[in-house]
């Protein structure tokens, strides 16, 4: 038996909440419109950090707009996805970030990185990380091209079997902007080897005889240790300020 209710309102009994239907029951509302409060999306308890197995309502176009669900996994990832930061202005000998990387989620890791180097003739330097100590190891293989300002030709350092990765001396050296990407162990052929692949722009900005300098280079750690972190230091001194952000790269 069906039959039909026309009303202009249903108003809950104080203090109650108004049912149509049981369960197992289906409430057909789609020959109207049904308005809804903005409340239900602003009353409702913010989620700050979104994780693969949450939901989101769509409207499936090529069904007839059927309501359907996609899940945060299934969404596009827009290429970088930034897994750490660290900046401040108080004096610090090394700029580190820590369990930001594996071997296995992305197939790249992107640093970038401004650090204002507190005096000058010291070496900036860098290093893999692991469960937040420095991967010390002399296993550490390096060669740079530097080109500056003013100079015919360019210079060239390398080094092996070192404890660290040689970026660039102090002579001169105050700023520096630093972009990289790392490619952790298991992420290509060789394995064994974390590689970082990077370029950096050098000024000596307070000086009356200031110079632009930049550098490209590459460095590999070769060891079986999956690095989960990266710092830069110097051979003696501080950073004076410093920013520094790693991306993960989708695969």
């Amino acid at each position: 038996m069906t039959s039909e209710l026309k009303v202009d309102k249903i108003t809950p009994a104080s203090g109650t909440n108004t049912q149509i239907g049981e369960a197992g029951d289906t409430t057909n509302l789609s020959a109207g419109t049904v308005t809804l409060p903005t409340s239900i999306i602003t009353g409702a308890t913010e989620k700050t950090s979104l994780v693969d197995a949450d939901k989101f309502l769509i409207a499936d176009s090529a069904d007839s707009n059927a309501f359907k669900h996609v899940q945060k996994s299934n969404l596009p990832s827009g290429g970088l996805t930034l897994l750490g930061t660290i900046e401040s202005t108080s004096d610090v000998s090394t700029v580190a970030l820590d369990s930001i990387m594996d071997n296995t989620s992305y197939a790249a890791y992107k640093v970038v990185a401004l650090l204002k180097i507190g005096s000058n003739g010291v070496t900036l330097r860098a290093r893999f990380r692991d469960g937040g100590s420095a991967l010390t190891a002399s296993v550490y293989n390096f060669a740079n091209l530097s080109i500056q300002q003013g100079e015919s030709s360019p210079s060239i350092s390398s080094g092996a079997s070192s404890d660290h990765a040689y970026i660039t001396d102090g002579a001169g050296t105050r700023t520096l902007s630093f972009q990289g990407m790392i490619f952790p162990v298991g992420l290509i052929s060789n394995m064994g080897i974390s590689i970082c692949d990077w370029t950096a722009k050098i000024s000596n900005y307070d000086s009356g005889d200031r110079h632009c300098r930049k550098i490209t280079g590459v460095f590999e750690f070769v060891n079986g240790t999956v690095p989960d972190g990266f710092q830069f230091y110097l051979g003696s001194g501080n950073f004076e300020d410093y920013e520094m952000r790693i991306y993960g790269v989708s695969r």
